[in-house]
C-alpha cells in the first residue's frame, strides 16, 4: 500500500510544477514578445509483477503485468507561435513578421530577444530597454551596407549630416502638343493698281486717282440724250424718265383739227425721224422735222391755223408727245422734248453688264440710239480707256446717271456735259483696276493712281530681315515679256515667284497678291522666320518706294512648352534652370530646346539641342548641339562646371518626353543633387534598414538590423528581461538580414505576448482536478492503512 501513496505524492509534485507553468503563462499575458510555456508528463517506472508468456499448443500467451509507480516532468517547453502586433507610432519599435529573434549585447555576453521596445541612447546607439545594445552593421558614408560587414552596434550619432551634391542628372518628362503648328508672321504692302483690262470686273475699277467707281451687283447706270432722228420710238422717254413706247399698238391717230389720218406703219423699232416724216405724209398741212433738242418741229407755211396731236388707244405716255400742239399760219411750234434713254443694270446675270468690255458694249448700244449706227464705244484701243466716236448725228443733253446719286463713273467716262459734236472722238480717265498677278511691272500705279514708273529693263531691289537678321538684298531685272528666269521678271506674278525665291519661302501662297492689290508675304512658322524690314525700290524711284511700303498685320507665333526645376551645385547652392521647346517649323516631327539659368549661374556648353519623335509619338532622339551634357558655371565659388545628363527617355517609350495631340507640358519630374542637410528622422524598413531622413530631403541608409535564427528556438534558455541564450541544443546561432527566412522587420509596433488566456484558464482547471485527484488517492491509501492497523486491536 506503501506504493500508491508514493505514487499518489508524484502526481501532486508534478501537477504542482503543471500549476507552476500555467501561473506563469497568466502571469505574462501582457509581457512584450513573452512565449508561452508548456508542461507534459510522462510515466515515471513501472514494477514488472509478471512478465509475458509465449504462446503454446496447448495453451495460449500471456501479457506481462506492471503496476506503475509515479509519474514524473516530461518537458517543459516554450510555445514559439506568433504574437499579435500593437502599434506604437514610435519608430524605433519594432516587430518581427517570422521565427527570428533580435540580437542584443551586453559587454562581451550576447543575448536573443523578440521584444522590440528600443530606444536611442545619449551616445546615438539603438537599445533596448535594458540597456542592452542592439547588432546591425553600420553603413559607409555613401549609405552602402557590406552584408558580410562585421556586427556592431546600431549607431546613429546626434547631429549627423548630409553633405551636399551637385546634381548629375535631371529628368525630363512631359508631352509637346502635335496638333498645333507655328505661325508665321504676315507683311503686306499698300494697294497697287493694274490698268484695267477688258475681261475685269466691274466690282473693282478705279478712275486715274485711284478712287472706286463704285458700281456694285445691282446698280443702274442710265445714258441719257436728247433724242434725235435716229432714236428709235421704243427709246423715246419723257423728260421725267417715262418711256414714251407704242407698247405694241399697232394705230396712230393724228389730227389736225380738220383732218384726221391714221398711221400704222410704225413700231417702236421705228425712228424719230419715221415718225416725223409719218406724220407730215398724213397731214399736208404742216410740215414736220426733228428739232436739235429732241421735240418735234412743225411749220405752218400759210395755211388756216392746225390744232395738232397723235394719239394712240389706251393708255400712253407716247400721247403726251403730240398733243394740242398750235401752230399759228405761217407760224412754228413744237412737241414735247423726247429723251433717248437706256438703263443698264450691273451684274452676271441674264441682259446685266459685269466687264469693262461689257460695259463698253452697252454704252455703244446707247450712244447709237442717239448718235448713228455708226458711232461708237471702244474700250483698250488708246491705253485703258473708253473712247466715243461720233456717228454723224450731233447730240444734246448728254449726261450718265448712276444709281444712288453717285458720279464717279461719269466724271470718269469724260463725256462732254451737254452737247456731243457729230465727229467728234472723247477719251475718258484711266480706267484702273486691283493689281493682279497678271499685270506686267510697267503697269503698276500707286494707289493714288500715279505710275510706279517701272520700265522694261529697270533694276529693282528687294530687302528684308528675318528673325531680325538682314538678308543679303536681291537684285530684280524688270523683263519685257510676263517671263520669269532667275533674276528676270516681267509681270507681278514674276516679282512675287523672284520674292519668294529670295526669301526662300517655303508654301505655294507664301508670296502673293490679295484682292485688294496688295503684295502678301507669309513666313515660314515661329519668331525665327519672322520678316520685317521689307522694302521694293528703284534708284531714283520714290513712287515706288512709296507704293511698296510693307509692314506687318499679323504676328509670328511659336509653338512652345516649358519647365523649370530647382538644381544643386557641389556646395549646396540652389540654381534654377529652365528648359524651353519650340516646335520647329521646317522639320516634321522635331523640336528645338533652349536651357537657361538664373543668376549668378551660366550656362557653359549643351544649353540647347534638339528633340525629335517618331511616328507614333515616341521619343526618337534628345541631343544638344554641342553633343555633351548641359553645363553651367554656378559662380558661387563651387566646382564649376557642373555637368548634368538630360535624361528624357525616361524608363520606358512612354515615361519620358512625348509628342502626342494632347497638351503641351514640359515636367522636369526629378534631378539627383540636393543642400547639405541635418539628421531629422529615423525610419526602419522592412528589411531592417535604419534610414536617416534628412533636412535637405534625402534619405540615406545608416545602418541594417540583423536576426538570429535557430535550429531549435526551443532549446534557447531563458535569461532575465525576456531574452534567451543559445544552448547546447539550440544550435548556433544564423545571423541573417530581415526579408529572409527569418522573418521581416515592422516599425511603429511591438510584439504582444502570445499566452492564449482561454487556454491556460482551461489547463488550470485541467491541474487543479489532477492535484485534487492525486489527493484523493493518497487519502484513500492512508485510510486502507489505517484499516490494517486497525486489525490488530
Amino acid at each position: 500500500m506503501m506504493r500508491s501513496l508514493y505514487t499518489g505524492v508524484s502526481g501532486l509534485r508534478n501537477h504542482q510544477t503543471d500549476l507552476d507553468v500555467v501561473s506563469n503563462n497568466i502571469a505574462n499575458i501582457n509581457t512584450l514578445g513573452f512565449k508561452t510555456g508548456r508542461v507534459t508528463f510522462k510515466e515515471a517506472l513501472s514494477q514488472t509483477i509478471q512478465g509475458a508468456g509465449r504462446p503454446t499448443s496447448e495453451i495460449g500467451g500471456r501479457n506481462p503485468m506492471q503496476v506503475g509507480l509515479g509519474m514524473s516532468v516530461a518537458t517543459i517547453e516554450n510555445i514559439f507561435t506568433q504574437g499579435q502586433f500593437q502599434s506604437t507610432g514610435n519608430a524605433s519599435d519594432l516587430a518581427i513578421q517570422g521565427d527570428g529573434f533580435f540580437v542584443l549585447a551586453e559587454g562581451n555576453g550576447q543575448f536573443y530577444s523578440r521584444v522590440g521596445a528600443f530606444h536611442f541612447d545619449a551616445e546615438g546607439r539603438l537599445v533596448a530597454g535594458n540597456g542592452r545594445a542592439v547588432q546591425g552593421r553600420s553603413a559607409s558614408a555613401d549609405g552602402t551596407i557590406d552584408p558580410a560587414g562585421a556586427l556592431g552596434d546600431i549607431l546613429v550619432p546626434a547631429g549627423l549630416r548630409s553633405d551636399a551634391r551637385a546634381t548629375s542628372r535631371v529628368a525630363v518628362a512631359g508631352n509637346l502638343d502635335a496638333s498645333r503648328s507655328p505661325i508665321g508672321n504676315v507683311v503686306e504692302g499698300l494697294s497697287l493698281l493694274g490698268e484695267a483690262a477688258a475681261t475685269d470686273s466691274l466690282a473693282t475699277l478705279r478712275n486715274g486717282s485711284g478712287v472706286s467707281l463704285g458700281l456694285r451687283n445691282g446698280d443702274t447706270v442710265t445714258f441719257i440724250a436728247n433724242a434725235t432722228a435716229v432714236t428709235r420710238i421704243g427709246e423715246l422717254h419723257t423728260e421725267t424718265g417715262d418711256p414714251m413706247s407704242l407698247a405694241g399698238a399697232t394705230t396712230i391717230t393724228v389730227t389736225d383739227g380738220t383732218t384726221t389720218a391714221a398711221i400704222t406703219t410704225l413700231t417702236d423699232d421705228s425712228t424719230l425721224a419715221d415718225l416725223a416724216s409719218a406724220i407730215q405724209s398724213a397731214l399736208t398741212s404742216v410740215t414736220v422735222t426733228v428739232s436739235s433738242d429732241g421735240a418735234l418741229q412743225f411749220a405752218n407755211a400759210g395755211g388756216s391755223p392746225v390744232s395738232l396731236s397723235a394719239t394712240v388707244a389706251g393708255t400712253s405716255d407716247f400721247n403726251r408727245l403730240i398733243r394740242e400742239v398750235n401752230v399759228a399760219s405761217g407760224g412754228t411750234n413744237f412737241s414735247s422734248r423726247a429723251d433717248a434713254r437706256t438703263t443698264l443694270t450691273v451684274g452676271s446675270g441674264a441682259g446685266e453688264v459685269s466687264t469693262v468690255d461689257g460695259l463698253a458694249t452697252a454704252l455703244q448700244g446707247a450712244f447709237r440710239e442717239v448718235a448713228g449706227a455708226a458711232a461708237t464705244v471702244s474700250y483698250g484701243a488708246g491705253g485703258p480707256r473708253f473712247t466715243f466716236t461720233g456717228g454723224g448725228t450731233a447730240v444734246t443733253g448728254l449726261r450718265v446717271v448712276e444709281s444712288g446719286g453717285g458720279s464717279t463713273l461719269a466724271a470718269a467716262l469724260g463725256l462732254p456735259n451737254g452737247s456731243f459734236g457729230a465727229s467728234d472722238s472723247v477719251a475718258s480717265d484711266v480706267i484702273l483696276d486691283v493689281a493682279s498677278a497678271e499685270d506686267t511691272l510697267a503697269t503698276l500705279h500707286a494707289a493714288s493712281g500715279q505710275s510706279l514708273g517701272i520700265s522694261a529693263g529697270d533694276l529693282l531691289t528687294f530687302a528684308a530681315s528675318r528673325g531680325g537678321t538682314a538678308l543679303a538684298p536681291v537684285s530684280i531685272t524688270v523683263g519685257a515679256d510676263g517671263g520669269a528666269a532667275d533674276a528676270a521678271a516681267g509681270t507681278v506674278q514674276g516679282l512675287l515667284d523672284e520674292i519668294s525665291t529670295a526669301l526662300g519661302l517655303s508654301s505655294n501662297d507664301a508670296a502673293s497678291i490679295g484682292s485688294d492689290g496688295r503684295i502678301v508675304l507669309r513666313a515660314d512658322g515661329g519668331t525665327a522666320n519672322a520678316l520685317s524690314d521689307v522694302s521694293l525700290f528703284e534708284s531714283g524711284n520714290s513712287v515706288l518706294a512709296q507704293a511698296a511700303a510693307f509692314s506687318e498685320t499679323s504676328s509670328a507665333e511659336d509653338v512652345k512648352s516649358a519647365g523649370s526645376i530647382t538644381v544643386y551645385d557641389g556646395l549646396g547652392n540652389r540654381h534654377v534652370v529652365a528648359l524651353a521647346f519650340t516646335k520647329d517649323p521646317r522639320v516634321e516631327n522635331a523640336w528645338l530646346w533652349t536651357a537657361s539659368s538664373e543668376t549668378p549661374a551660366t550656362i557653359v556648353s549643351g544649353g540647347s539641342g534638339t528633340a525629335t519623335f517618331n511616328t507614333d509619338g515616341t521619343l526618337e532622339t534628345f541631343a544638344s548641339s554641342a553633343g555633351g551634357p548641359l553645363t553651367i558655371d554656378p559662380g558661387t565659388g563651387a566646382a564649376s562646371p557642373v555637368s548634368m545628363t538630360l535624361d528624357a527617355a525616361g524608363g520606358g517609350a512612354l515615361a519620358g518626353l512625348t509628342q502626342f495631340a494632347a497638351q503641351g507640358e514640359v515636367l522636369l519630374t526629378g534631378q539627383d543633387g540636393y543642400a547639405s542637410g541635418v539628421l531629422e528622422s529615423v525610419a526602419v524598413d522592412d528589411r531592417g534598414i535604419v534610414n536617416g531622413v534628412f533636412t535637405n530631403g534625402t534619405t540615406r541608409s545608416l545602418a541594417q538590423i540583423v536576426l538570429a535564427k535557430f535550429t531549435n528556438p526551443g532549446g534557447l534558455l531563458k535569461t532575465r528581461d525576456n531574452a534567451f541564450v543559445a544552448s547546447t541544443n539550440s544550435g548556433a546561432a544564423l545571423i541573417v538580414n530581415p526579408g529572409s527566412a527569418a522573418g521581416t522587420v515592422v516599425s511603429g509596433a511591438v510584439e504582444m505576448s502570445n499566452v492564449d488566456l482561454g487556454q491556460e484558464f482551461t489547463n488550470l482547471i485541467i491541474a487543479q482536478r489532477g492535484f485534487q485527484a492525486n489527493a484523493r488517492t493518497i487519502s484513500t491509501g492512508d485510510e486502507m492503512l489505517a484499516e490494517v492497523v486497525n486489525l490488530k486491536r
